[in-house]
């Protein structure tokens, strides 16, 4: 894990560029992760942005699988795993705020990413079979802006 990643793409056509199954390296997982985190459309003002949308995205996703369960948590997460996350993120002005974990994902579009986060995890089994076995409706989160609202299916890898 002491290398971190070399970025695979260069600029141009992505759905070219995907992974291809399977991911065998630590490595390969974090540069196929941000490939498709790519894809995802910044919804913030360009002025405004001190941190890379895929950064925010992968400290959020990484966080929320360690169990994070408020922004505050993601912040402390990405806090106390900065070594780590700068070997194969950017962070230009450190770890983003828990203000800014969530004034992104109040912008975000679910939709988007559902659709890139779908398209990535198969790529985490030998042979591409996760599925998503369930789905617990947001309506359940007593606060409407908190992370759990998305990031609440449940996958399986299949044997």
């Amino acid at each position: 894990m002491g290398q971190g990643f070399t970025p695979v793409l260069p600029t141009g056509n992505k759905a070219q560029l995907k992974p291809e199954l399977p991911l065998t390296s630590i490595n390969e997982i974090q540069a196929s992760l941000l490939t498709y985190l790519q894809d995802i459309p910044d919804p913030r003002v360009s002025r405004t942005q001190k941190h890379l949308l895929t950064d925010i995205l992968v400290i959020a996703i990484l966080a929320v699988i360690a169990g994070a369960e408020g922004w505050e948590d993601i912040e402390n997460y990405g806090l106390s795993k900065q070594s780590w996350l700068s070997e194969f993120l950017e962070l230009p002005n450190g770890i983003p705020s828990d203000d800014t974990f969530r004034r992104v994902f109040e912008r975000i579009n679910p939709e988007a990413l559902a659709k890139v986060l779908s398209q990535w995890l198969p790529h985490l089994s030998d042979d591409g079979t996760i599925e998503r076995v369930g789905n617990t409706p947001c309506k359940d989160i007593p606060d409407k802006n908190s992370p759990e609202k998305y990031f609440r299916s449940i996958w399986v890898k299949v044997n």
